[in-house]
């Protein structure tokens, strides 16, 4: 890996007894381009001012993985990112989304600050084919023009209806470049992460 820093996972996952499991870690995903084009093409979503290297990892288990939880961490000499000098600006890792199995996005994945490195946590029954790419995000707000526009638990045609996203004219953070027609948000009429249409949203500074 970039400077001889190596990324670790550890974690937990559950298994009847006897249960044979397979890692595998590809640092050359092969969509990797794609993943580059969907961080920094912004779409009216949040966008991607440096894109470090995807990766992607894969667990694997002849019989089914009940429970438990994969941490990665990536050392911050990997990332060459310097946090005290970020701003505004917010260092995440974000993770592919399917629909179809067409990876159609990128959501963040909740990660912390370590004392070597940068850790996220995810399911580990969540890892298939998922592709992680680091990045710094520039911000990003947008309004709702339409009062009647909605938010959901996700971008894919199975989300949630949440209702109405608040009162006209209401801003809210972008977190992730736009997935098919919505965009990741933090809402603050709910003090929640939610799916908004960009049909009913338009660009925003940030709110007073």
């Amino acid at each position: 890996m970039a400077g001889g820093q190596a990324i670790t996972l550890g974690g937990h996952v559950l298994v009847p007894n006897g249960t044979s499991l397979t890692i595998r870690f590809d640092p050359h995903p092969p969509q990797q381009e794609l993943l580059r084009v969907l961080a920094n093409s912004s779409g009216g979503g949040a966008q991607a001012v440096r894109t470090l290297p995807p990766i992607d990892v894969q667990l694997t288990a002849d019989q089914p993985i009940t429970g438990g939880e994969v941490t990665i961490l990536f050392p911050y000499g990997y990332l060459g990112v310097d946090f005290a000098m970020l701003g505004d600006r917010r260092f995440t890792v974000l993770e592919g989304i399917f629909q179809d199995g067409q990876l159609i996005g990128l959501v963040p994945t909740p990660g912390t600050e370590q004392p070597d490195g940068w850790a996220i946590t995810v399911p580990a029954d969540s890892l298939g084919f998922t592709p992680f790419i680091p990045v710094v995000m520039a911000p990003a707000w947008v309004q709702n023009f339409d009062p009647l526009v909605h938010v959901w638990s996700g971008p894919t045609r199975e989300a949630r209806d949440f209702g109405f996203a608040g009162p006209q004219f209401t801003t809210f953070t972008v977190v992730a470049p736009q997935a098919l027609d919505r965009l990741f948000v933090y809402s603050p009429v709910v003090d929640n992460y939610a799916w908004v249409d960009v049909s009913g949203v338009g660009p925003s500074g940030a709110p007073s």
